[in-house]
């Protein structure tokens, strides 16, 4: 909830879902329901590391839900798509 309240403001940050425009007038609330929905699944502790993307092809992730993937966390370290085994693989912070 935290987050939330520097979502739009002075000394905040700019919503990663929504174009909010910039006022100068203060206020505890400056987002939408969407923004919300950004902010807290930018926010989640939860990981996925290479063993996720050894475990998954890209074609068995395209069968899963949106919301099944965003579940899954965020990205630990840079990836790359690997035609050959259909799956992605970590890369290193200068190769990407």
């Amino acid at each position: 909830m935290r987050m939330m309240l520097k979502t739009n403001q002075n000394g905040g940050f700019d919503c990663p879902g929504c174009a909010w425009g910039d006022s100068p007038e203060s206020g505890m609330v400056k987002f939408c329901e969407n923004g919300a929905k950004a902010v807290n699944w930018e926010a989640t502790k939860r990981r996925v590391d290479p063993a996720f993307f050894a475990r998954y092809s890209v074609s068995s992730l395209m069968e899963q839900s949106d919301y099944w993937l965003e579940y899954q966390g965020r990205l630990t370290e840079p990836m790359s798509y690997d035609a050959e085994t259909d799956r992605y693989k970590p890369i290193s912070w200068d190769s990407a």
